[in-house]
């Protein structure tokens, strides 16, 4: 009979009473890598965790991975790009820089800091040059061209002709074409003055 139960915290034996799997408390193998000095524990394999602090104040807590203490980061970013972060004697300092910075501003170039503060640059220039579109600045979406009077004009008046348009104080804009029908008065009008000059020319 095979009384093996495959643990290796326990003495397998057999007697006339059948199979005995008693614990023992000798030295054994977990399979883990980060662990140290194995042994067993009723009937339990267990390691003591391997130890990877580096007992420097200024890196955050390291862990073991395959046997392996992984590297300690600094604790001191303050997140600020204007400052230079170190640590010292476990204090963290944040020199002021001078140098150039991001300040989360789509319509400004040219950044920097001053105080451990990014000071806006210079404003971009969001002229388009096309004088019917307004343009602008948003400071999270950047230069925006919106729609001017000339596209307004447009889509307002079908009948519209290049030579009505005109230029206006705020770009061109279009004049919508006459669509009255001429009245018969005004044709007999004009009849009658052509009629006149005719006669003035001939007494002359």
């Amino acid at each position: 009979v095979d009384c093996n139960d495959g643990n290796p915290c326990t003495h397998d034996s057999c007697n006339v009473k059948g199979c005995l799997n008693l614990p023992h408390a000798q030295p054994c193998d977990d399979g883990q890598a980060c662990t140290l000095a194995d042994i067993c524990v009723g009937s339990v394999c267990k390691g003591q965790l391997i130890s990877c602090d580096d007992g420097d104040p200024c890196t955050t807590a390291q862990v073991c991975v395959q046997g392996q203490c992984t590297a300690g980061k600094g604790v001191c970013d303050d997140g600020n790009d204007c400052t230079r972060d170190h640590c010292t004697a476990g204090q963290c300092n944040h020199k002021p820089l001078v140098s150039d910075c991001d300040d989360s501003d789509q319509c400004t170039i040219q950044s920097y800091c001053k105080g451990e503060l990014c000071q806006g640059g210079v404003p971009i220039d969001c002229d388009d040059g096309d004088p019917c579109t307004s343009d602008r600045c948003v400071s999270t979406r950047g230069c925006l061209h919106d729609i001017g009077a000339c596209a307004a004009d447009a889509a307002k008046s079908v009948k519209t002709s290049s030579a009505n348009d005109g230029v206006g104080s705020g770009g061109c804009a279009a004049r919508p074409r006459s669509t009255a029908p001429a009245s018969p008065l005004n044709f007999a009008l004009w009849a009658c003055v052509a009629a006149l000059i005719v006669r003035r020319r001939r007494r002359i």
